[in-house]
């Protein structure tokens, strides 16, 4: 993913242009289109949908949950890519129909002085394939053309639904960095065993918690008792590992995976290098980066309209209702809850937010990110 981050004041904005933010801009003009009834968005979709992720393999680039039986695929095509990229989008596109009610690709209108767009959506139309393709102004993301609605009826199989986030960015509720590293770590070990190993390889882990053999991420041990829910840990590892694509749906390690326990195993689960290693694959494929995109746009805009908060809880109150007016979660008290997690990870965990004394929440303001070091983070090569 190609990132350029422009910072300059800590109270300007950050301009972010990447793959993620263009997909999700569409994403949040379709949205847009659907809440406020214009046609033909609004026939389309439920007002009530939300934009999220999931889990599955492959990954759609966004989600829609209607929140009631529907949800939607969707693969976006940045501008400026060779022809075949396109025609490999109606394949990926297809691919989402296994656990998705209907999937969608969204290309630019034109690529290498070619109308890539109509080329692609009478391909889809003349075969025929039962997706819908959407076509974009790259010099206007808000502009968009449904060239081929998606099918009136389901496609892919309501019974067997996409596992779908309550928000679009990955997961992170109680865990450890220490405890990652050991996931990684057996998931290696593991690795030449048939079948599904994700909960072989928890289990190992597990008993380490209960035992009190983990750390936190201040580097002291971990207590948490022996009557922990397997279930529920279980599923706070699961997501974030595939979603982040640590290891893939058999719970076998990949290239990612491996380079960020070769990290660990070379400096310690403790070093900045191990941090360092494992915020990337969240900033990126756990699309945290984007999630601090619009917080700290919130933020600015918050400032120039005179809002203001003065406790970290009117912050997080505050922060959650703006995501939801975005679409991005289910309900509010889940957000805030996820967004007091993300304060935990980016700040005690990858230790990349500053703090105002012993707080990460500065007054009237909001969260600090360290964009120096996310931006030298993001340009490290580690897989």
């Amino acid at each position: 993913m190609a990132v350029q981050l422009t910072l300059t004041g800590e109270k300007q904005k950050v301009s972010i242009q990447s793959h993620d933010e263009m997909a999700f801009e569409i994403a949040r003009t379709i949205r847009d289109f659907v809440v406020r009834g214009i046609s033909p968005w609004s026939t389309m979709y439920k007002s009530t949908i939300v934009i999220t992720s999931s889990s599955e393999w492959p990954q759609p680039d966004f989600v829609f949950d209607d929140q009631a039986k529907m949800t939607y695929g969707f693969e976006f095509k940045p501008p400026e890519q060779v022809r075949r990229e396109y025609i490999m989008g109606v394949g990926q596109a297809l691919t989402y129909l296994n656990h998705f009610s209907h999937s969608t690709l969204i290309l630019p209108t034109h690529a290498e002085n070619f109308e890539i767009a109509r080329y692609v959506s009478d391909l889809v139309q003349n075969i025929p394939l039962k997706i819908g393709v959407i076509a974009y102004d790259p010099r206007n993301l808000r502009q968009l053309k449904i060239l081929i609605p998606y099918p009136k009826e389901p496609v892919g199989p309501l019974q067997r639904k996409a596992t779908v986030g309550k928000v679009f960015w990955a997961f992170w509720m109680d865990e450890s960095i220490h405890e990652f590293y050991l996931m990684l770590k057996n998931s290696y070990e593991h690795r030449n065993e048939r079948g599904d190993i994700k909960q072989k390889v928890f289990v190992k882990v597990f008993e380490m918690m209960k035992e009190g053999k983990t750390y936190a991420n201040d580097g002291t041990p971990r207590q948490l008792g022996k009557k922990l829910k397997f279930s529920s840990w279980f599923l706070n590892y699961r997501l974030p590992f595939l979603h982040c694509g640590l290891w893939s749906l058999d719970g076998k390690p990949t290239l990612t995976g491996n380079r960020i326990l070769l990290v660990g195993d070379t400096y310690g689960w403790d070093s900045t290098e191990f941090r360092n290693a494992l915020a990337k694959a969240y900033l990126e494929n756990g699309k945290h980066l984007l999630l601090m995109r619009y917080i700290w746009d919130i933020q600015i805009d918050a400032i120039n309209q005179g809002i203001r908060h003065s406790t970290t809880k009117d912050y997080l109150d505050f922060m959650a209702n703006q995501l939801m007016e975005r679409g991005f979660g289910r309900a509010l008290r889940g957000v805030r809850r996820n967004l007091q997690a993300m304060i935990s990870l980016w700040g005690g965990g990858f230790r990349i937010l500053k703090k105002r004394g012993n707080s990460y929440y500065f007054k009237s303001f909001g969260l600090v990110p360290d964009w120096g070091k996310i931006t030298t983070i993001l340009q490290t090569e580690y897989w």
